[in-house]
């Protein structure tokens, strides 16, 4: 099984392709913007690395949400394009647990829970827990930060289980819960490697469609009154 991914959800820009249980090329850099300008570059050199091209896969794979939506726009529209080209299915992963699949080593070796949080800025945060195995625990959601670390805290002491935090809304978070838990030192960006592997490995792709995971509703409102009369 061999599918290529990429990630323009956050602050990073990634592509990969991996053929069972072996990234074959990955592309990643920093970027907080310009996407667009740098995505199908990345695509090229990963085809180049892997000596693959778009064609021969047998699935696509990208991040959904939650991000910036012209990021998110900028992955997707890439996605489909391909997918719809080569004819194969797609994939979409929520940035959430894609960044939680880059701790899945430290987590088989520590257990307990790892919650990804990123910083959604107006006093709130994305965020959602996983298992050691990395399996959802919650769904991915947007609340103010007291009610985050509330809800966190509950479900750390129903599962009597230690915690581990992940992603920017750590530092954040911690505070409010008198530091309990540690920060992994896994990445906080998306990683388009384990979002591949993630993807080989399905057995059902149904439960995870290439859709816009958009947990704040837009800042475009529009009037509530006709601005010109026919």
């Amino acid at each position: 099984m061999k599918t290529l991914s990429l990630d323009t959800a956050l602050a990073a820009c990634s592509v990969a392709i991996a053929d069972g249980d072996k990234i074959l090329a990955r592309e990643w850099i920093d970027l907080p913007r310009g996407h667009a300008e740098r995505l199908f570059d990345l695509i090229g050199a990963v085809e180049a690395a892997a000596g693959l091209t778009a064609k021969q896969m047998d699935r696509m794979a990208v991040t959904v949400g939650p991000g910036t939506f012209t990021g998110l726009r900028v992955g997707l529209a890439a996605a489909k394009g391909l997918a719809l080209a080569v004819g194969c299915p797609l994939i979409g992963l929520s940035t959430l647990h894609t960044v939680a699949l880059g701790a899945r080593q430290e987590m088989a070796g520590k257990g307990g829970l790892l919650t990804v949080a990123f910083d959604a800025r107006r006093d709130e945060v994305y965020h959602q827990t996983f298992d050691h195995t990395l399996t959802p625990l919650t769904d991915p959601v947007i609340a103010r930060r007291a009610e985050a670390a509330r809800d966190i805290l509950s479900l750390a002491k129903e599962k009597d289980a230690p915690l581990t935090w992940l992603g920017t809304g750590a530092p954040i978070l911690m505070p409010l819960l008198d530091g309990l838990g540690e920060i992994s030192q896994s990445a906080n960006q998306p990683d388009a490697g384990c979002l591949a592997l993630f993807a080989n490995h399905l057995e059902d792709v149904a439960p995870y469609p290439a859709e816009p995971l958009y947990l704040r509703a837009p800042d475009a409102k529009l009037p509530k009154t006709r601005l010109f009369k026919t």
